[in-house]
Formats: structure tokens, C-alpha cells, sequence
């Protein structure tokens, strides 16, 4: 069992959910709110590396994404049906002499969730810094009942680490 967190409406929150890691794949039960992280360990990389990085929230990152490079990140949970749910990713840059300030997530990642493209028009101008992680919302999503797979590819504009994904249940 993992104790998870959450502030809503400044009110905090916690909740005890039960988590099952194998082989990258992470099982859980979403039949309560809150806020479920999904580590870059337990994502495939294609195209990129995973690397110590200091600010993440366990000691590493994907990063150094070539274009088309991407990140897969697989759960599975159990449910009475579909859930929908807030997508979020969490990501920093030092790409410093790169101008971010009208760069949205959907013009430098294609984000997938079952096969679906997620548009988003959060701007990706968050402090610079390889160490200044910031929590991006990417969109609603719905989530299935068993598997579900989220795919973030880098389109080639400018390079983030990705340290996590988010889902949040219930906000």
C-alpha cells in the first residue's frame, strides 16, 4: 500500500492506494481520488536515455529525446468501468536560448492515452533550468477499465526532461 497526498479546494486530502510493480506495468485501483504518479521507471524509451537528474522526484529522467523520440508509460487498473481522469506531465529544460513563451505542449509533444491524441494549449514556459520540474496539464482523458498506455513523442522544438506522469481522479 502507498499513502498518497493531494491539496483540493486547501483542503488536504490522503487516501492509501494499493500498487502492484511488474515488469514496468503498474496495476492499481482508481476506485478512489487522487493523485497517481507514474514514474520514468516504469516507462519505455525509445530514442532517449534515462539519466540522473537532480529537482525529479525519485533521482531521474528521460532525457536527450531525439525528434520521434518518446517515452511509453503503461499502467493497468481495476475498476467498475471507465474512469475519466486529469493528465499531467511533468517535465523541465535548460534550453535557455530557446524561446518558450507562446510554445505549447501539443506543438513539441504528441501525447497519446489508448491511441488517442491529447491537444493541449498549456504553455510549456515554466522557469528554465534542468532542475526546475513543472507539472503541465496535458487534458481530460479517459481511462479504461484493465491497460492503459500513454505515449509522449518529442516533436523536435525543444528538449525537456520528462521526470512523470500524472493522473488525478476526482479533482
Amino acid at each position: 500500500d502507498v499513502a498518497i497526498s493531494w491539496t483540493e479546494k486547501g483542503v488536504t486530502k490522503t487516501a492509501t492506494v494499493q500498487i502492484t510493480v511488474t515488469e514496468k506495468v503498474i496495476t492499481t485501483d482508481l476506485t478512489k481520488d487522487g493523485v497517481f504518479v507514474i514514474e520514468e521507471d516504469h516507462a519505455t524509451a525509445e530514442g532517449a536515455n534515462v539519466n540522473a537528474e537532480g529537482g525529479t522526484t525519485n533521482g531521474k529522467a528521460i532525457g536527450g529525446m531525439a525528434p520521434g523520440g518518446s517515452a511509453t508509460f503503461t499502467w493497468k487498473f481495476t475498476s467498475n468501468g471507465a474512469y475519466s481522469a486529469k493528465l499531467y506531465l511533468r517535465l523541465a529544460t535548460g534550453m535557455g536560448d530557446i524561446d518558450r513563451s507562446a510554445m505549447t505542449l501539443s506543438s513539441n509533444y504528441k501525447v497519446t492515452i489508448n491511441g488517442v491524441e491529447c491537444v493541449s494549449n498549456t504553455l510549456l514556459n515554466g522557469e528554465n533550468g534542468w532542475t526546475n520540474y513543472v507539472e503541465y496539464f496535458v487534458g481530460e482523458v479517459n481511462l479504461v477499465e484493465g491497460e492503459n498506455t500513454v505515449v509522449v513523442e518529442y516533436l523536435g522544438l525543444c528538449n525537456f526532461n520528462v521526470d512523470n506522469i500524472q493522473i488525478v481522479v476526482g479533482e
